[in-house]
């Protein structure tokens, strides 16, 4: 799987979050809206944690990588 496609669905989660964030005003459930306010919240950290994880692994090992080439060039 390439990098980019590794960061869709972690932002279909904040996505989704937003949605619902939105759409409380319109239930008229009180219960209903206390349960998806809890959902979006999950949705929403679970979303935004995912994708700073990746985002930090990428960061990384795109470092690692210039620092080992810097090494190798070093010991030619």
């Amino acid at each position: 799987m390439s990098r980019i496609n590794r960061y869709v669905i972690p932002q279909m989660y904040i996505l989704f979050g937003f949605v619902m964030v939105l759409q409380l005003d319109g239930l008229y459930n009180p219960a209903l809206a206390e349960f998806a306010k809890y959902v979006a919240a999950s949705l929403l950290i679970i979303g935004s944690i995912w994708l700073l994880t990746l985002v930090v692994k990428d960061f990384l090992r795109a470092f690692d990588d210039s620092l080992n080439k810097e090494r190798e060039e070093g010991k030619e």
